[in-house]
């Protein structure tokens, strides 16, 4: 699909291009599917920070169990890279507490 953008190529749309076109519609008008939370095993944090907003996922086995994003402003905007991905990790893990 990205080669289609490009300049100089011409439209072109054989099986490859009509494979990568069905998958993006399935990706696309499916919704992702959380699990339940099972305590017996280990979870894991994934987290990131960007230049206004903070993000992060539980999860279970790779399967995500919730999310949580929070935008930033006042004071959290002036921090450093560093500083905003510690951030996420105490805002994330205070969110998700009663999971873990």
């Amino acid at each position: 699909m990205n080669e289609l953008t490009k300049k100089g190529v011409a439209f072109q749309r054989d099986e490859p291009q009509d494979k990568a076109f069905q998958e993006l519609k399935k990706r696309i008008s499916e919704a992702p599917l959380l699990v339940l939370p099972d305590f017996t095993k280990t979870f894991e944090v994934e987290c990131d920070a960007s230049g206004i907003g903070i993000g992060g996922v539980l999860m279970l086995n790779g399967q995500p169990i919730v999310y949580f994003s929070e935008k930033l402003g006042g004071a959290h905007l002036n921090y450093l890279v560093y500083d905003k991905e510690l951030y996420v990790l105490v805002r994330a893990l205070e969110t998700w507490q009663h999971y873990l």
